[in-house]
């Protein structure tokens, strides 16, 4: 039975059901959407610009600077310890917490035991955004009566000087055929709602537009916008769309496949059903950026709640570049073929330098939630290189580099610290030895396994009084 999932934001009392904006609620089907990562990127986006490509007709991010979650219906109390941001509810109720109530782009953000659905708001920014049309719905943003399917249908679109008509100018020579028979299936000569402008935005049932409101949004071989990172306040780490080969302005990151990335950080790290993303190893982002504020930050400042403000400067000075791990989520299929590795190694039982260090800092720092009977696990993983896929793949053309980290767990929920102690272990993570990751095949048709010439993982298990350090060393190639 697979796990379903609603993109949420608790703090705001607000969400994006999957189905509305034509997609499924697995969590792969959801990253893998157009619709789901491309309203991550709109919501949590600040201090655009004024450029076309910038949407500056549209309010700011409801989503900005406050935490993004991806909920599913088995979430569990403990999922999140001691998370700095309180819910409205227990995370095990956000799922069911979500609900059909549609609300306005720009109504007050409040915290709610019931979210209220944002897609009806988002459905006339995401026509435009990506050239394509709701086939359920008209013009002025109602539903078309009579026989309707199991999910809208968005069609791409472009008008002619004979009318609409479907725009496969993005798709590949040799695929047009098939696309168009997919769509012809999916109903595209029997409703014809999606042959018309985009979706009128009215104040009533979207939001007040900020300036004129156009039908059009230019390509980027027109003219880039403001450039956008992606920024989480709480881990200290950046993505930079342009490194996964985005436009990196607000059109292009709500198009491209930082998004993606960004959204699968979102979900819990452990497989719990069928569709759930697992924790990639080495490459790890599934549940990285979980219970964490995040902000796509443009070129402007941008002012957390009542923190000071921060801008790009900043942070491609200080925070550190995760694009690494973006990159091999993203293209993990082309260069390894799958998403999970074993790790060869042997044990260790003592800590080497800097890890004292690490552990002492969390230990002495958890948060008051969690008792002597829960067992606690410090992963320390130092920045790793690497520089080859594995044989049979698309070969990797500059070595990818994965960001050192600190992750913490008490009985699988993850633990969190506040900005300052993560500074303090920070400072300790940049001084461990770079690893250099490489990838074999221990016999074909067997899993791929990671060889690491030194320390990958650190778990520090705690009963009652009794401590258990152990390090896993993977074996040298």
């Amino acid at each position: 039975m697979g796990q379903y999932y609603t993109l949420s934001c608790p703090q705001t009392g607000t969400h994006v059901d999957a189905h509305a904006m034509g997609a499924f609620v697995k969590a792969y089907e959801q990253v893998w959407s157009s619709s789901q990562p491309a309203m991550l990127a709109y919501l949590t986006s600040a201090g655009r610009g004024s450029h076309p490509r910038d949407l500056p007709w549209a309010p700011e991010g409801l989503w900005a600077g406050r935490v993004p979650l991806m909920v599913g219906d088995y979430a569990e109390d403990g999922d999140l310890i001691g998370c700095p941001q309180a819910f409205a509810t227990s995370e095990s109720d956000v799922y069911g917490a979500c609900k059909d109530s549609q609300i306005r782009l720009d109504a007050k953000a409040a915290k709610r035991k019931a979210c209220k659905d944002l897609s009806g708001a988002l459905i006339p920014i995401f026509e435009r955004s990506h050239g394509l049309r709701c086939s359920k719905l008209r013009q002025d943003g109602k539903e078309v009566e009579g026989k309707g399917y199991s999910l809208p249908e968005f069609f791409p679109v472009r008008q002619t000087a004979t009318g609409w008509e479907v725009d496969l100018s993005d798709v590949d020579q040799q695929d047009r055929k098939q696309t168009m028979e997919y769509y012809e299936r999916m109903g595209i000569n029997q409703n014809t709602a999606w042959q018309r402008a985009a979706i009128e935005i009215r104040s009533d049932q979207h939001f007040t537009p900020l300036a004129a409101v156009p039908d059009h949004i230019p390509g980027a071989d027109e003219g880039l916008g403001g450039r956008m990172i992606w920024v989480n306040l709480d881990r200290r780490e950046f993505v930079d769309p342009a490194v996964i080969g985005d436009d990196p302005d607000l059109v292009g990151v709500m198009k491209g496949d930082s998004a993606r990335a960004v959204l699968a950080m979102l979900v819990h790290r452990e497989r719990r059903g069928g569709g759930d993303l697992g924790d990639l190893g080495p490459v790890a982002v599934a549940g990285r950026w979980r219970g964490d504020r995040i902000v796509l930050l443009g070129t402007g400042s941008f002012r957390p709640g009542k923190g000071k403000d921060i801008t790009q400067e900043e942070v491609l000075a200080n925070f550190s570049d995760v694009s690494g791990n973006a990159v091999a989520f993203i293209r993990c299929d082309e260069y390894f073929g799958r998403e999970n590795f074993e790790i060869e190694g042997q044990a260790r039982t003592i800590p080497e330098a800097g890890e004292h260090e690490i552990i002492a800092i969390a230990a002495r720092n958890l948060p008051l939630e969690i008792t002597t009977d829960k067992t606690i696990t410090i992963e320390i993983t130092p920045g790793m290189t690497i520089a080859a896929s594995l044989p049979g793949r698309k070969q990797i053309q500059a070595p990818l580099r994965l960001a050192a980290t600190v992750d913490i767990y008490a009985d699988g929920g993850k633990v969190f610290l506040n900005q300052e102690i993560r500074r303090e272990m920070d400072k300790i993570l940049v001084g461990l030895p770079q690893r250099v990751l490489s990838l074999k095949l221990a016999s074909p048709g067997l899993q791929a396994t990671v060889i690491c010439p030194g320390d990958f993982k650190l778990e520090r298990s705690f009963s009652s009084m009794h401590e258990r350090i152990s390090l896993c060393r993977p074996a040298a190639a």
